[in-house]
């Protein structure tokens, strides 16, 4: 079998891509960027509250750690689920899960200003033509 990443490999290599986070106290959080399926079953688990942004970032900060001290997680699927996750994690640990998910927020704007400030510059070769 030929171990070349392929185009479909790299992205299924991406969406099972996991980041240890450490909290002050010690404790490892593994951290797992929610895929879109996973977005929309928080969705249906958060019910009415969905549409509240501010609660749908909690739950979906306390949903992306898979695992406590490499102990696997069950992902949230009712309302109950969800605030058994956000228990686990606590008030040190869901702190350390947001500021990783604030980040990567974060560097996703900077890369998209970043792309719009090269799309904004004239193109070199046009200039010549």
């Amino acid at each position: 079998m030929d171990d070349e990443m392929t185009p479909s490999r790299s992205i299924i290599a991406s969406a099972n891509e996991t980041v240890e986070l450490k909290t002050p106290s010690g404790r490892r959080l593994t951290y797992k960027k929610l895929s879109v399926l996973d977005q929309i079953r928080l969705m249906r688990a958060m019910g009415e509250h969905s549409s509240n942004q501010m609660y749908a970032l909690s739950v979906q900060v306390a949903a992306s750690i898979v695992a406590i001290d490499g102990r696997p997680l069950p992902f949230p699927t009712s309302e109950k689920g969800i605030d058994s996750a956000i228990s686990r994690l606590g008030d040190e640990g869901y702190a350390t899960a947001q500021a990783h998910v604030l980040g990567e927020i974060q560097r996703a704007k900077q890369a998209l200003m970043t792309t719009a400030e090269n799309d904004d510059e004239p193109d070199a070769d046009a200039d010549s033509a």
